[in-house]
């Protein structure tokens, strides 16, 4: 994953690559507040090895690749500042802060 840095709120991303026979080529960026976090599970569910795999939570999504050159980096910032300031305003309500 990648780092980036908002508003002295660090956050990292992945981008997500995919191709069907519809739409053709997609992309989508997730965003994550964590890196490096893994969990031990069964390799086969209820049996096998116990493997490490990654346990990163996703925070937000763009739907698009948020490093193309179709993009300007103002509309990126924009769109990356407007779910980050979201995730405030669902704190906020978690603590009655309704209005």
């Amino acid at each position: 994953m990648k780092t980036l840095n908002i508003n002295g709120q660090t956050v990292y991303y992945g981008i997500i690559y995919d191709y069907d026979e519809v739409n053709g080529e997609t992309a989508e960026t997730k965003f994550y507040l964590t890196n490096n976090v893994y969990k031990k599970v069964k390799k086969y569910r209820f049996f096998g090895p116990l493997i490490t795999v990654p346990n990163n939570k996703m925070v937000f999504r763009l739907g698009y690749d948020i490093e193309s050159v179709n993009r300007t980096k103002g509309g990126v910032r924009k769109d990356i500042e407007r779910k980050i300031e979201l995730l405030g305003r669902a704190e906020e309500i978690a603590n009655g802060e309704i209005v």
